[in-house]
Parts: structure tokens; sequence; C-alpha cells
């Protein structure tokens, strides 16, 4: 079994690591007394002081649990759990109004799964449905005009493709992709074809994919189409108006992104304008305006958040968010606000990186630009999926925690 290369494993994958060099270090008895933190710029940076919050359990944990936010109310609450305890999984809102949960990693070391579970909005419940054919972490999955789900890449069984049926409740075996890719974007076209690009090379993570390809669903074949500009992996895929594709947010090299756009009529990519700097992995909403708000990307932590404008291709800071974060989820509201829940924070102790994770949450308004604090989750996490459902309410699911903050 391939070990998990998206950005949830990595991430995952790094804080293990740190967890057993601070244990071991501790069982040689080496100090653990906490630095003092005598920098007030680094701990404002930070969005809390140290010295006035528990020392966290290091290790992390994948999470299985849920809440509902309310726009109404501004406020969380817990509904259900996920079958398995879900990381880096896909999470698609269907025409009938459930949600379908597909693929991702566990608890257990390299542990990825080709199970699928469905959440219904009126029981608010989650239950299995029909397995995926192979395991997949680091997928896409689009829904397509017929109400069927494209689901791709991440997969170990190469370039394998599936489609999931709602009515059947099945997944079935497509044309297979022409390349073999982890961590790409996906968007649906406005022919009712599907722009699958990026990613990177499932044997060599370090080799980010430059290539793009096309799935048709009436012949159910992928065709190749241009190219990237740069390589690009964990990247946001946003339809813009004009038959256009923004990718936006992810890793170019390890280093920083050149946001691209995607022409369909041409079947080219050029260059969106701007490059967003290194730990730029964003997280990207297409406001009303036609305007994409940019947060949670920097590294270390930071309060910035960033507005790209695709007409004028000029980015700008957007203001400062209430808390600084990074790996958070954000999700447009019906009113047109902009939900951006959880995420960490990383810090030092002792030289020691490590990281906090955050319950908090926070609402971007376009009409004044500010940022405000609403209520906060039950549950602390990152990486976490959401999605906008029916009635206005936004579901959260699954992501990373620590077993000292659930």
């Amino acid at each position: 079994m391939r070990a998990q290369r998206s950005r949830g494993a990595r991430f995952l994958a790094a804080v293990i690591v740190i967890a057993l060099a601070l244990t071991a270090a501790m069982a040689k008895g080496e100090s653990s007394k906490a630095t003092s933190w005598e920098n007030d710029s680094h701990r404002r940076h930070c969005g809390f002081d140290m010295r006035q919050v528990p020392p966290p359990v290091w290790a992390p944990t994948v999470l299985a649990s849920a809440e509902l936010y309310d726009p109404g109310t501004g406020s969380f609450r817990l509904v259900g759990s996920l079958t398995v305890a879900r990381n880096g999984f896909t999470a698609t809102l269907l025409k009938n109004g459930k949600v379908l949960i597909a693929g991702g990693g566990g608890r257990g070391f390299g542990e990825v799964y080709s199970s699928a579970e469905l959440y219904d909005p009126n029981s608010r419940q989650f239950s299995s449905t029909g397995s995926m054919s192979a395991e997949r972490f680091g997928h896409t999955a689009t829904l397509l005009p017929d109400g069927r789900v494209l689901v791709a890449a991440g997969s170990e069984d190469g370039p394998a493709a599936e489609l999931y049926d709602p009515l059947r409740g099945k997944f079935e075996k497509t044309g297979r992709m022409i390349v073999e890719r982890e961590g790409p974007a996906a968007a649906l076209l406005d022919n009712g074809t599907v722009l699958v690009a990026g990613g990177y090379d499932p044997e060599n993570q370090d080799h980010m994919l430059y290539s793009a390809e096309l799935y048709s669903p009436r012949t159910g074949r992928f065709v190749r189409t241009g190219s990237m500009r740069a390589g690009s992996a964990d990247a946001t895929a946003i339809s813009l108006k004009g038959h256009q594709v923004l990718f936006i947010g992810g890793r170019e090299n390890w280093q920083g992104t050149v946001p691209e756009i995607y022409e369909s009529r041409t079947g080219a990519f050029r260059p969106a304008g701007v490059h967003l700097a290194r730990g730029d992995l964003y997280s990207a909403v297409l406001l009303r305006n036609g305007k994409v708000l940019l947060t949670g990307g920097e590294d270390p932590a930071s309060s910035n958040a960033l507005l790209y404008d695709p007409q004028t291709q000029v980015v700008r800071k957007a203001g400062e968010m209430a808390v600084a974060r990074q790996e958070s989820s954000s999700t447009l509201l019906r009113d047109g606000r902009v939900l951006i829940v959880g995420g960490f924070q990383r810090y030092e102790v002792e030289g020691e990186g490590l990281e906090r994770y955050l319950a908090s949450a926070e609402l971007y308004d376009p009409s004044d630009g500010s940022f405000r604090p609403t209520g906060d989750m039950k549950i602390a996490r990152a990486v976490s999926k959401t999605v906008l459902l029916g009635d206005g309410q936004v579901l959260i699911m699954g992501g990373i925690s620590s077993a000292s903050q659930q």
C-alpha cells in the first residue's frame, strides 16, 4: 500500500515525527520546561499567549466527528459521526440534498479507505453506501450534470477512475486517466466535461505534474488538453465567468505558486498575473462579486487574508482575520459572507516545532471587508471538509485534532 501523500497526510506525518521526538526527549529526562515567551510580536502573530494555554498533547488523531453551523444563530452543534475517522477524503453535495463522503485515510499508519458513506440532512446521520473499486487518498470528486459523481486520481489502482450513481448507491469503473496523479484539482466545465489538472507523481511527491486532461461523461473517456505552465498540487479549481477555471492556492515545487487560468474554449492555460509566496496552501472561495478570498495559507500561521480579482489580475490584502490560522476551511454562505473554521497554529517549545489546533471560527463580510468572530466549533480541527447544505447550514466533518482538544 502506498504511503499517504496528500496535504493532510504530509501534515499528519510531520506532527507524528515531532510527537515521537518529544516523547523520546521526555523519556531521557530532558527539560520539559516551557519557553519563557518574552517576544510580544511573536505572540501577536500566533494569535494567542502560550503562557495562558495548557500544554498540548503532542500526538494527533484523525476525527470521525461532525458538526453543523447555523448562520442564523452563529452556533455549532455536533451531529452524529462518520462511520470511520477520515482525513483527506472528498465531500460532495448530491442533487438529492445528501452528501457523499468517499475515501481518505484513517488513524492507522498508511491506512487508506475505499469505503464511502452518505450524510442525510433530514436524519442528521451518516450511513454506509457502496464502496469504491480502489482505496483513494488525495483524489477528486466532481458532481456531473446528470447527478452522478466522477471520482478520479489518488488511487491504489493506478490511473483508475469511477462513477458514483446515487440512484443505485454504487460505484462503477469508467475510463482510466491518461496520467496517474495524486493531489490534482478538478472542475466541471460549461460543456459538461471535467477538467483534471496538476497533482504530483505518486512515486515521487517532489515531482509536480504539469499535465491536464478532460473527462467526457458521454464517452466515458479521458483525453489530453493543454498543460499547465507550472506544476502544481493541492490547488483549488474555481470556475469563473467566460469559460475559465482558476487554479490557485496549491503548491508549485514546494516553494510558491503561480496561479493559472484555463481557457476551455482554447484548451490552454495562461498565468493569472500574480505570484503567491511559499507556504501558500490557501483556502480559496469565489465571492459573489467575482473576486476570490484567500485565507489561512501562510506559514507560520498569519491573520493576513488576500483578495484576488480575476478581471484586473491584481491581488491585495483583504484585512486581518480575527485569529491567525493555517489549514483552515472556508465556505461561502447563502448571504454572501464566508465562514472560516479551525486550522492550526505552529509554534516552538525549546526548539521543537508544535501545532495547536483551533476550534475558533469567524465570518468575512465582503460588504465592508471585515472579519468577525462567531461561535466556536465543539471540537478543534484542521484540514476538515465543509459543505453548504440545502437549508443554508454548513456541515463540518473529519480532519485532524489532538486528544487534549476533543
